[in-house]
């Protein structure tokens, strides 16, 4: 089936080439910062390597109240959060790591060092302010908070749109592995890029889609709109076991059997206050980690203190390997567990999300779950950095201009097919319900275009149009127009035939220009066929085009061949394609061999 078929091709291509815009600033950043993120286990490891590695003592380690006194005391006005450990083992050989007491103060969260062979301080640092943590709230909210994380949610939900458009254009028209499955190395200029940009894509495509999907649940719209749903469907659990965009980690989740926790001043997670002091007894700490050595949980173990006036301790497993997850809920009094969640005790929603959390942090199954998400991350700054240069390459003209803007199609439509816009309006309302706040930048930038962008000419210029018709409209018209039928066919222009090499040459354009010295803008255009014809159009595209006697130039353009036209071929003022045309002549233009 030709390209020109449904969908239209360049009504996709204009798809795809707008939600780039929307997305390459974004998802180079998001790309830049989920690497780094992928290989946090690493580089807090790094960071930390002072501290891991301090020498064995062959006097007994210091108690672990102590240790948290010891903290606790460093940082003025703190209260005990939680203990970190890696493990509760008293030391190895040669080596012992220091213990990590977290402490609240002022509504923050600051990591002290202890040494636990002395409980002497060796370092500390802002939770909020590590190089991981800022790392992760410019993937998440661009250092804006909530408003940064819905520009997040919007430029992931305007990459599937891209990837998906993307999957369009690939599709060739024959079926051939060169250009298709794997790139050609040996070419030069467009096609390399091309072959780079598309070949790259398709094979990314699915890694893609599956980082947008599983990074969903972290916004604060997508995860607010999904707690609503699993309410109003029953699903809902006690407490959600990923943090929904709302909290600094998204790893620091909440038991569903946990006893609830007196609820804090409006503002996000990581400003709730730590346990009073004053409800329990420190020193119990002691026969808690001593409990927790027992245990064969997943590093780092967190222990939080009991959250009212009783003895009730929390030993967690924080792994960022969801699925290994678990919680225990530990009477010191009494010496006991008294309650134990294991992952596969949450709800299947709750398993299912985790898992794809750990798939996306790149932690489900070691350094191949690393290196796969670090091929996804790589293509997308490859395919938004490719499909740059491809811009730069073949823009037009000043401003956000695509190449040809204004000469692809016309933009009005004739006849839409009632059984596809209703296929087409299906697929909008389905992407609409799954993604909301995609669904309202559509309506909202609609709204704007027929309020602004149509009625100011400078800015529809400088977004691609000579014509009052703006970026909107035309991301808007995609979903109404661009993959229905599209619009109907004009007939009854000038006739003429497109050759290269005395063979017909297809997906290219035909622009006129009347005069003999050439005019600034076209008078018409044609659209070639897989048969080398065309019919020409007036340069509005609101008819057919009939020419008279007298002298025209052409100028050709790819609107899909893969083809290197010649640059004088391009342009009114060089252009060997010159006719002298009589009435009833059809228009024979030929091309060197491209």
């Amino acid at each position: 089936m030709s390209r020109r078929a449904w969908p239209d091709y360049a009504a996709v291509w204009r798809w795809h080439f707008y939600a780039g815009i929307l997305c390459i600033p974004f998802v180079v950043v998001l790309a830049v910062t989920g690497t780094i993120y992928l290989f946090r286990p690493q580089i807090e490891a790094w960071q930390e390597r002072d501290f891991d590695r301090l020498p064995a003592s062959t006097v007994p380690l210091a108690s672990y109240a102590d240790q948290v006194r010891s903290a606790v005391d460093s940082v003025e006005g703190g209260r005990l959060a939680s203990l970190q450990r890696a493990n509760f083992a008293n030391s190895s050989d040669d080596v012992v790591p220091a213990t990590r007491v977290i402490v609240e103060q002022n509504r923050q969260k600051v990591r002290v060092y202890v040494d636990p062979r002395d409980a002497r301080v060796l370092g500390s640092v802002v939770d909020r302010y590590s190089f991981i943590s800022v790392v992760k709230r410019i993937h998440g909210e661009l250092l804006l908070g909530k408003r940064g994380s819905y520009i997040v949610e919007l430029a992931a939900s305007w990459t599937i749109v891209m990837v998906v458009t993307g999957l369009v254009l690939w599709l060739p028209a024959k079926l051939r592995p060169a250009g298709v499955l794997y790139p050609r190395m040996n070419r030069r200029g467009k096609t390399f890029w091309k072959d780079m940009h598309s070949v790259g894509g398709f094979w990314a495509s699915g890694l893609i889609l599956f980082l947008v999907s599983t990074g969903l649940p972290w916004s604060i719209f997508w995860g607010d709109y999904l707690k609503s749903i699993r309410q109003v469907s029953g699903t809902a659990a006690v407490a959600q076991h990923w943090d929904g965009g709302h909290g600094e980690h998204a790893g620091h989740d909440q038991s569903a059997n946990s006893k609830p926790k007196p609820k804090a001043k409006s503002g996000p997670s990581w400003m709730t206050p730590a346990p009073d002091p004053s409800g329990y007894q420190l020193n119990q700490i002691d026969s808690v980690t001593g409990f927790a050595k027992s245990l064969d949980f997943m590093p780092p173990i967190v222990i939080s203190p009991p959250s009212g006036n009783d003895s009730v301790w929390s030993i967690k497993s924080e792994t960022a390997n969801r699925p290994h997850q678990q919680t225990i809920r530990y009477d010191a009094i009494k010496g006991e567990s008294i309650g134990h969640e294991k992952f596969a005790d949450r709800h299947w929603v709750d398993r299912m999300v985790g898992q794809g959390i750990a798939l996306h942090e790149g932690q489900r199954f070691g350094w191949p779950n690393q290196l796969i998400a670090l091929v996804a991350t790589s293509a997308l700054v490859m395919l938004s950095c490719s499909g740059l240069i491809l811009w730069w390459r073949r823009r037009d003209g000043a401003g956000l201009s695509p190449p040809a803007i204004n000469r692809s199609q016309p933009t009005t439509p004739r006849i839409v097919s009632r059984s596809r816009f209703f296929s087409l309006a299906c697929v909008a309302l389905a992407l609409a319900v799954y993604l909301p706040l995609f669904g309202a930048s559509l309506v909202l930038v609609l709204v704007l275009d027929w309020i602004v962008f149509s009625r100011v000419e400078p800015i529809a210029i400088w977004l691609g149009r000579k014509r009052p018709v703006a970026i909107a409209s035309l991301i808007v018209l995609t979903f109404v127009v661009g993959c229905s039928d599209g619009p109907t066919p004009i007939t009854g222009g000038t006739r003429g035939t497109l050759t290269s090499g005395s063979k017909p040459i297809s997906q290219m354009q035909v622009n006129v220009f009347a005069g003999a010295a050439g005019e600034s803008n076209p008078i018409g255009r044609g659209y070639v066929d897989a048969e080398g014809g065309f019919e020409l159009v007036t340069a509005d595209s609101s008819g057919p085009l009939q020419l008279e006697s007298g002298a025209y130039r052409f100028t050709v353009e790819s609107i899909g061949a893969e083809v290197t036209i010649p640059p004088e071929y391009t342009r009114p003022s060089t252009t060997p394609l010159k006719v002298e045309y009589e009435p009833e002549q059809t228009i024979a233009l030929e091309l060197p061999r491209v």
